[in-house]
């Protein structure tokens, strides 16, 4: 039996749960040939990597920090997502040419969709914290699905005003923060703030709209911003169906199987309810 082997690399990697997240995938599909494994690879041996990628029988990788941009000059070519976005998170290797992929923002918008009936088009006020990699996937999903008022804050100013300027969102200063949050219909936490237990809510929800809409990229525990929002009686969900939709586009673009949406569902709902039982939500 030939092995078809994918990976995670990253630098770390250990904490990662793509390795589970993809074998329920496999399992899913009686794939028992399909191996998925995390390697750690250190900035300094990125390159060395992806040229033997393409000998050792990989048929795809995903890439986590602090890859996902520096991996760029060593791919054979990318999709036009990545071009937009400027960031890969998953590799094909096909025939030894390795093409670049970005799945995080289609996990984000079905998810959205999903969980929070988040529909395409609208004129909707959306507040956006955080302008980094993820914020850029983020981004990249609204605009696909035709959302134009985004407003944008980030601690780091500088880089908050970069992904302004190149997707044309609006900046916030931060002593707007608090008019925003009170006209937003969604809100988006794309920052870290939030992972650890002792952090607090990168936002006060008090005064904000009743149809207020709340998604935390976070999946590794119900943060403070989350809690606030289901105990206001808000719409609110957390980054694990992110998570599961974007390892299943990755599967996808390695494997080219038509997924249906009734099986997408399925697979979603076990790889989300592995990440709760996971981390103790």
């Amino acid at each position: 039996m030939s092995i078809k082997k994918c990976m995670l690399i990253g630098d770390p990697v250990e904490h990662s749960l793509s390795d589970s997240l993809h074998n329920i995938i496999y399992d899913y599909f009686g794939l028992k040939d399909w191996r998925y494994i995390k390697k750690r690879v250190p900035g300094n041996e990125l390159e060395n990597f992806t040229k033997e990628a393409t000998k050792t029988g990989c048929i795809g990788f995903n890439v986590t920090i602090p890859h996902k941009q520096a991996v760029m000059p060593y791919l054979d070519g990318t999709s036009d997502a990545v071009k937009k976005m400027g960031a890969v998170n998953t590799v094909k290797n096909e025939n030894g040419k390795l093409t670049g992929h970005n799945t995080d923002w289609k996990g984000f918008i079905e998810d959205i969709e999903q969980e929070l009936g988040i529909g395409q088009g609208g004129d909707e006020h959306i507040l956006l914290l955080g302008a980094g990699g993820a914020a850029r996937a983020v981004v990249y999903g609204l605009k696909k699905m035709g959302k134009k008022n985004i407003f944008i804050y980030d601690i780091n100013r500088e880089r908050a005003l970069n992904l302004a300027d190149e997707f044309s969102l609006c900046l916030v200063e931060k002593e707007d923060l608090g008019f925003h949050r009170s006209r937003a219909k969604f809100l988006i936490n794309a920052t870290p703030l939030g992972m650890k237990k002792e952090e607090p809510s990168p936002l006060r929800l008090d005064d904000s709209r009743d149809d207020l809409r709340v998604y935390d990229l976070i999946y590794n525990r119900e943060t403070e911003l989350l809690k606030s929002a289901r105990e206001m009686g808000l719409r609110a969900a957390s980054g694990e169906g992110m998570l599961a939709g974007q390892g299943i586009e990755a599967f996808r673009i390695w494997s080219g199987f038509n997924i249906r949406d009734d099986e997408k569902r399925e697979l979603k709902d076990r790889i989300t309810g592995f990440i709760r039982e996971e981390v103790g939500k």
